[in-house]
């Protein structure tokens, strides 16, 4: 419960910032979280070339889906198994994209806000110069400098994390979709060879 009630406290000195950047950090991982559920998959580790002639589409996740729906019209006519890979592969291409633009934006905003925060501090510790006596400066002007540098920390350690892990899940992302181009490109071989 110390963790918390510690945690709570280091969100209390960064100002109304900290909290606006606490619930960004919630909203963050929400979202990578969200992703991460959607790029897994262990069909990837199946060759596309094998799939496609052995039917092997393991696992239940979105692309072994995508990949079982689209073998199903193997025997369909060449131009209704091309419409069928168009649909799976932009409804897949959607699903993944859902948080995709909110890890982004607050990948991007949050060192901003951060910055904010840190603007805010400043202004403050120049108040407390401006009217307080000198020998009771000292208080506030600790106070304002803490909160300047805790919203910026706070806003380098949402971004940073979420701009690493956005960036694999964005790197696994083109892997699922280039192994759904492969899959494609062996079926309709196949389904030309017959």
């Amino acid at each position: 419960m110390s963790f918390l009630s510690d945690l709570f406290q280091f969100i209390e000195k960064g100002g109304w910032v900290a909290y606006v950047l606490a619930v960004l950090t919630l909203g963050l991982w929400y979202a990578m979280g969200f992703r991460f559920f959607y790029l897994r998959s262990k069909q990837i580790d199946i060759p596309p070339r094998q799939a496609a002639q052995d039917g092997k589409i393991e696992g239940e996740d979105l692309l072994s889906e995508a990949l079982f729906r689209i073998k199903n019209l193997a025997g369909q006519s060449l131009s209704d198994l091309e419409l069928a890979f168009h649909l799976e592969t932009t409804r897949f291409i959607q699903k993944i994209n859902e948080q995709r633009q909110w890890i982004r934006s607050i990948v991007v905003v949050a060192p901003l806000l951060g910055l904010l925060g840190t603007v805010i501090g400043m202004i403050e510790t120049f108040d407390s110069l401006q009217d307080q006596a000198l020998f009771s400066q000292s208080g506030g002007i600790a106070g304002g400098i803490s909160q300047a540098l805790i919203t910026t920390e706070m806003g380098l350690v949402v971004a940073i994390p979420g701009l690493l892990i956005g960036r694999y899940l964005d790197r696994r992302q083109e892997e699922m979709l280039d192994y759904l181009e492969q899959f494609k490109h062996q079926i309709l071989s196949l389904k030309g060879s017959v």
